[in-house]
């Protein structure tokens, strides 16, 4: 629509909404139609769809009432002119039609005159009513021209749901037609008089068959979805037979949102649960509540003071997980348990060697201790001996003895002798062979 929307208690404003219209072929008489922010969808559809085969009575009361005519359109239709849209092909619309018994039409593509009846009816009202409602966009920038749409926009949804309302009940649909030169009510009446009147299917079953499908968690507190949350005994008492986390398909109903349905696979019946919300959240439809949530979300002021501290916090999360995460390569437990306790795995074998007491004393001298055993002599003939003497090929008078324990006898000189004493020496230097006695 051409409007401009604002909220009802914030007065942010929320933008254009968009006008879904069913329209009787024959009378011309307009059988229903779903005013909400939600782009057109299955959901649209299937809006006007419902008020379309409904009483209207209960939807009149909910904006309002009072109105000048009633409005006595209701049944199922044998076929739905429809366009090439995805929102008429999706399985919603085929469960919708398999289960009231009507056929769906698709209008070929690229043809406008066949769509005729309903463009004339959105070029009217628009000249009629949206153009004049303050807060209009008009058609264009040029017919617009200096018009402030924004600053002139008053109107909440509710209040363009009931303008709309009563523009369809009490001034199109009682004004005569130009095409057939006859009132859509009267016209659409007389119709029913020779065709009878079609049969409206009972509202507990399209209220949930018309409903936003969607496959949730059945958890203890219920199913959520945008952040609402229904809840129910009877949702208890599944959750105790399909156990917690089971995946379930939850029907919303678009323009009531205190109920919600869970489909009972084994039984193949629809459990209902109720909203756990805030009171103010009943009154709006589903398309409401998520252009509403997603505008003032929008309208919310970034704290970066806020986000820093709370980026910090998550730093510190990873942080904690990082310095907790164990090496890659395995350790073994006396390992780990020295590096546990805080000591050297070596530490019981080499003691320290600082010793406190001693490092305190003055410096001495070493001091060198005579006692204790002492290693044997070396030999002075060196360690390659055997190498240097040749084998003897005589036998010795006496037995050789231990190559490091030969010693000399001491020669002692008789008295008055005059050879010269000889004193004990060691035998030093290489020894040669001889025929006598060693002297």
């Amino acid at each position: 629509m051409d409007l401009m929307i604002r909220d009802e208690k914030t007065g942010a404003l929320l933008g254009k909404p968009y006008l879904t219209v069913v329209i009787d072929r024959y009378s011309r008489i307009i059988t229903g139609f779903d005013l909400s922010f939600a782009p057109p969808s299955w959901v649209s559809v299937m809006n006007a769809l419902r008020m379309a085969v409904l009483p209207k009575e209960r939807f009149l009361d909910s904006v309002g009432g009072g109105f000048q005519f009633p409005w006595l359109v209701y049944g199922v239709m044998s076929r739905l002119f429809c366009d090439n849209g995805p929102e008429f092909r999706s399985e919603s619309m085929r469960a919708t039609e398999s289960v009231l018994n009507f056929k769906v039409i698709d209008v070929p593509t690229c043809r406008g005159d066949l769509k005729g009846k309903i463009e004339s009816w959105f070029k009217t009202q628009t000249k009629q009513l949206t153009h004049l409602l303050p807060g209009t966009t008009r058609s264009n920038v040029q017919d617009r021209a200096e018009y402030d749409s924004e600053g002139n926009a008053i109107l909440s949804l509710s209040a363009a749901m009931l303008i709309i309302t009563i523009y369809i009940v009490d001034i199109y649909n009682q004004e005569k037609h130009s095409a057939t030169d006859e009132i859509p009510a009267e016209r659409y009446l007389r119709g029913i008089e020779i065709g009878g009147q079609p049969l409206a299917p009972p509202e507990e079953l399209i209220a949930p068959m018309t409903g936003l499908v969607v496959r949730r968690s059945l958890q203890r507190g219920g199913v959520r979805y945008n952040r609402l949350r229904w809840n129910s005994n009877a949702f208890m008492a599944l959750l105790n037979r399909v156990g917690p986390g089971a995946n379930v398909m939850v029907r919303i109903d678009p323009l009531d949102l205190r109920v919600a349905s869970v489909l009972d696979e084994e039984t193949g019946e629809w459990i209902k649960g109720d909203l756990l919300s805030e009171t103010e959240v009943e009154k709006y439809t589903l398309a409401q509540y998520n252009h509403i949530r997603s505008e003032l979300d929008a309208l919310d002021v970034y704290d970066e003071e806020r986000g820093l501290k709370l980026a910090k916090a998550a730093q510190r999360i990873l942080d904690v997980v990082e310095a907790h995460k164990k090496p890659n390569k395995a350790v073994s437990r006396p390992v780990a348990r020295f590096m546990t306790e805080g000591r050297k795995p070596t530490e019981h074998i080499h003691q320290s060697r600082l010793d406190p007491d001693e490092s305190e004393r003055p410096l001495t001298g070493h001091i060198l201790r005579e006692d204790g055993p002492k290693s044997a002599p070396p030999d002075a003939r060196g360690p390659y001996r055997e190498r240097v003497l040749p084998t003897p090929k005589f036998e010795p008078e006496f037995p050789p003895q231990h190559p490091r324990a030969v010693t000399s006898p001491p020669v002692t000189p008789e008295a008055g002798s005059e050879s010269t004493a000889v004193s004990q020496t060691a035998l030093t230097g290489r020894r040669r062979p001889t025929s006598g006695a060693l002297v």
